[in-house]
């Protein structure tokens, strides 16, 4: 059995990597991506692998670029293979709307048409909460959405992707969409990160869009 992470040298892909091995060990993951583990990433400024520094991650890393047809050589893909597609152009602001649609859309595409083509049943895909647009109010799974950002729309249509591949064959397909809000931990080097390191040094920082 193989485990395909697309996007797994980021921060969510190495820390599901690490759980893998430790719940199975010896299972094969296979790391789907356009960064090798612990390089840098060329079109984020600042950018800071999850890795430390001298690790490693116990995956076998194999260069796929989701906005293409995905072929793996030498791969022995099985039905009951899982695939957690975690591939995408996330950070907002920061690039060209085009970008978050050529990779988020296209990425759900191809992973599922691979999916399709070997008959894996499995997939796991992290969306956002920004298809339900940026506002004051509590959201809930029933809260219809209203993105109003390339990126929220990006993943609201591969949301949508996943979801007809699933219903092909809602008998056998197993799919689950998760919407996380802020997704933070050890290595993150994000938004949490850096309020954190903001309040040790004596600066308070509001997050929010308005003032109570």
């Amino acid at each position: 059995m193989n485990y395909f992470i697309t996007g797994g040298t980021g921060f969510i892909g190495t820390h599901l990597t690490n759980l893998l091995q430790e719940l199975h060990p010896g299972c094969n993951v296979y790391n789907l991506d356009i960064v090798e583990p612990g390089t840098p990433l060329p079109s984020v400024k600042d950018y800071k692998p999850a890795l430390r520094k001298g690790q490693k991650l116990a995956s076998t890393f194999i260069r796929c670029d989701v906005r293409k047809p995905i072929v793996l050589e030498r791969v022995n893909v099985t039905a009951d293979d899982v695939i957690f597609n975690f591939a995408a152009v996330h950070r907002t602001p920061g690039h060209p709307d085009y970008a978050y649609f050529e990779t988020n859309v296209l990425g759900a595409e191809n992973v599922t048409a691979f999916a399709e083509e070997y008959g894996i049943k499995k997939i796991i895909f992290t969306s956002s909460i920004a298809p339900y647009g940026a506002a004051e109010e509590l959201k809930e799974e029933t809260t219809i959405p209203t993105p109003n950002t390339p990126y929220g729309i990006s993943k609201l249509v591969a949301e949508k992707i996943h979801m007809i591949w699933q219903a092909k064959n809602q008998a056998e397909r197993q799919l689950t969409i998760v919407r996380p809000g802020v997704v933070f931990g050890k290595g993150e080097n994000g938004n949490f990160t850096r309020l954190y390191w903001g309040i040790r040094g004596g600066k308070f920082i509001y997050p929010g869009r308005r003032i109570l």
